[in-house]
């Protein structure tokens, strides 16, 4: 097996990359140089294990960053999050007119997202997991999906399995070194007390949480969250008395004061499933007297138009001073299509030409669609079939077109063994007014187009170096 690490740690370009996440992802690369047997993946064993929690392979090594990178993604997410929630009141006024004839959805699904924005104050509290890309040029976020249903909650676990490895515990006690992960599930129920607070729902000294799953979940994934839950209530000074609740959605009952399941009050609930939301769900978020999360406002929060919004109101009035420098530095030029003209980089362009002219550099995407599905990537695409691609998008409506971003090259061990630079998304997780952590998702470098779980990418877990600064990052 060829061993190119230590040669490319030399290199002082790549050096200082790895040093950017922490000083102690290098010194994990040099105990690797020292410990050639990391580079097999036969030794993390405990990575292997396919269940509730973790569902697609993982990246044997782990991602290790400091105090101070955590808290610029934890920044750029909370802004991002904040900006494309805004967009609904800010640049539609929540008419449902304007939304129907914006997203192309019927008025009746634009009606329910306008009452359910309403209902949770503009979309506050709700859950969403932003897709970020380290270039050359900075942090940038190439999706925002603000849905329930969301991949990488478990991560908090997949952490603990990583310091199971006897190799990865070894390194950490050589080096003295302290990791802990921002944990999803806690992020998330410190959101629902909040809300449950917000709204007086805690008055009543219960707050239960029903998960509409529609089947039996495992003991472990069971003491995961309700472990979670009753840390959040004793955090956040919230009610002493509460349940996790797993049932499903036909079996809820509405009455005067919510929702009910085996005559237990449902104080919150987590709809699982990507289906159009029952509504016995939308009439409860509508009373407010049960929060939904997320309800029928993912179907406008979640579509990739909303960064094409945002790229093109980098100049605009509606935008302060400050979101508008957000929106220069972490979001990607991104654009409708359509038969329009449109400017970028200080040119006013025809955007089918430039679509057919620039396709190398250019990535297509259906708006209102997930894991890497209906995603093209020039690059990686014949020109015959990026022009079909284009036609079709032009014809259907729905689409976007996105700058393609160079990734920057990080180490991780290749699927075969060995190291490799990879091409890596991170996901990060914001919940309301709590970051909720993250992970990865992970290539080896230029080797697909799409890098998603479902598509073969493996994923990774964001070990959080302790030191000094490092308290409260996930609140």
């Amino acid at each position: 097996m060829e061993f190119p690490l230590e040669s490319m740690l030399w290199s002082a370009d790549l050096r200082a990359l790895q040093a950017g996440l922490s000083t102690i992802q290098v010194d994990f690369l040099d105990f690797i140089v020292r410990h050639p047997e990391g580079l097999s993946p036969e030794g993390f064993g405990a990575l292997t294990r396919r269940d509730e929690f973790m569902r697609y392979p993982m990246q044997p090594w782990p991602m290790f960053l400091s105090s101070a990178k955590q808290r610029q993604m934890a920044d750029v997410a909370r802004r991002i999050y904040d900006l494309i929630r805004s967009i609904p009141q800010r640049v539609f006024g929540n008419d449902p007119a304007r939304l129907a004839d914006f997203y192309g959805i019927d008025p009746e699904t634009a009606q329910r997202v306008s009452a359910a924005l309403q209902a949770t104050g503009g979309a506050r509290g709700l859950l969403a997991r932003g897709d970020f890309i380290d270039t050359p040029a900075g942090f940038r976020c190439i999706e925002f999906n603000i849905v329930s249903n969301l991949g990488g909650w478990g991560h908090a676990v997949w952490a603990d399995r990583y310091r199971q490895v006897p190799l990865i515990e070894r390194f950490l006690a050589e080096s003295g070194v302290r990791v802990t992960c921002t944990d999803p599930a806690l992020a998330f129920f410190r959101n629902v007390v909040d809300q449950a607070r917000h709204s007086a729902l805690d008055g009543e000294g219960e707050l239960n949480v029903a998960f509409l799953v529609g089947e039996t979940q495992s003991a472990a994934w069971m003491e995961y969250v309700e472990s979670a839950f009753r840390q959040a209530r004793h955090e956040q000074g919230g009610p002493s008395q509460g349940e996790v609740l797993v049932c499903d959605v036909g079996d809820l009952q509405q009455g005067p004061r919510g929702l009910s399941w085996q005559d237990r009050r449902v104080h919150a609930a987590v709809e699982l499933s990507l289906e159009e939301v029952p509504e016995v769900l939308v009439a409860a978020q509508r009373s407010g007297r049960t929060h939904v999360y997320n309800g029928p406002a993912s179907r406008v929060l979640t579509d990739k138009a909303n960064l094409a919004i945002l790229s093109q109101m980098a100049d605009s009035d509606l935008l302060s001073r400050e979101e508008r420098e957000v929106i220069r530095v972490h979001v990607p030029w991104t654009r409708q299509v359509a038969a329009v003209f449109t400017d970028r980089g200080g040119e006013r362009v025809y955007l089918p030409d430039h679509l057919l002219e620039q396709r190398e550099g250019l990535v297509l995407k259906r708006g209102y669609s997930i894991q890497g599905r209906d995603v093209c990537v020039g690059r990686f695409a014949s020109a015959a079939a990026w022009e079909a691609r284009v036609e079709r998008a032009l014809e259907e409506g729905g689409w976007i077109v996105q700058e393609r971003l160079e990734f920057l090259p990080y180490l991780f061990q290749a699927p075969a063994g060995g190291v490799v630079p990879h091409d890596v998304v991170w996901g990060l997780f914001v919940f309301g007014e709590h970051y909720g952590g993250g992970f990865t998702r992970m290539t080896p470098r230029d080797s697909t187009g799409v890098i998603n779980a479902a598509r073969g990418a493996t994923e990774g877990a964001l070990l959080e170096v302790l030191d000094a600064e490092s308290d409260g990052l996930g609140r």
